[in-house]
């Protein structure tokens, strides 16, 4: 075989790649005594796939340097005076086997990592998405209950005036349901420090219905109450009252 023949093969390569068999490594051990310019494609090789290496370096896992340093320890040499080390062909084809174990290993891990990258990724998207889809169909379910409250015939509407008609809320009010929604319409935000409450007028007390938040976007579910006569929103202080404060009343309206 000539070395232009020997070169076609790919021979070369796959054996600093460490991919060849052993009597591949004989047929290229062979050719490379018999023709020693060959060294130079080979070893060339090698010491570009070894630049590229260092150049796209990921470290590798713990284990792969222990391997590397027991393949070396084991791999044949010839000794020379004063300690120097020529390595043998069959070091050198253990040392291209190395580089090519590690050539591959550097793309396996880089490959790996970046495969639990993505799962890790798409494992999270994953989960908001679940999320974002059970708000949404409690959103819907929400809505379709609201939507059915709204409807019934037994729902009636108490629109909650102030004495110039400038403030306007109404309470969706059902006694079958015992149920009942507060839509605010024309009500300002009450300053800081304080809130607004609802009352209820029972047998003429002001039973207290809790404090809710301003939010002129969505119906505010209410506590209802049997036999109340009116409701009465008040301005109190932060966190409510046991009282109402009559002086601050801003809107009311008769059930």
């Amino acid at each position: 075989m000539t070395k232009e023949e020997f070169l076609k093969t790919g021979l070369c390569e796959q054996y600093v790649l460490g991919l060849t068999s052993p009597e591949e490594n004989e047929l290229v051990e062979s050719m490379l005594k018999t023709y020693p310019e060959l060294k130079k494609d080979c070893m060339g090789l090698e010491d570009c796939m070894e630049k590229y290496a260092r150049a796209n370096a990921i470290t590798p896992p713990p284990s792969l340097r222990k391997t590397v340093l027991q393949r070396v320890e084991e791999s044949d040499a010839v000794p020379m005076k004063k300690g120097i080390l020529i390595p043998t062909w069959g070091a050198i084809a253990a040392v291209a086997s190395l580089v090519g174990l590690l050539f591959f290993s550097f793309f396996t891990w880089d490959g790996k990592t970046k495969a639990e990258n993505e799962m890790g990724m798409l494992s999270t998207q994953f989960e908001q998405f679940k999320k974002d889809c059970s708000e949404v169909e409690n959103e819907r379910n929400v809505y379709a209950s609201q939507k059915s409250f709204l409807q019934d015939s037994k729902t009636i509407h108490v629109h909650l005036f102030d004495k110039n008609k400038d403030a306007l809320a109404i309470v969706f009010w059902n006694e079958t349901k015992d149920n009942a929604f507060l839509k605010l319409e024309k009500l300002p935000a009450p300053p800081e420090g304080k809130t607004y409450q609802m009352w209820a007028d029972i047998d003429n007390v002001m039973v207290d219905m809790g404090t809710f938040q301003h939010d002129l976007n969505q119906l505010i579910p209410l506590p209802y109450m049997a036999n109340a006569a009116s409701l009465n929103i008040t301005l109190e202080k932060e966190g409510g009252s046991d009282h109402p404060d009559v002086s601050q009343l801003k809107v009311s309206g008769v059930i």
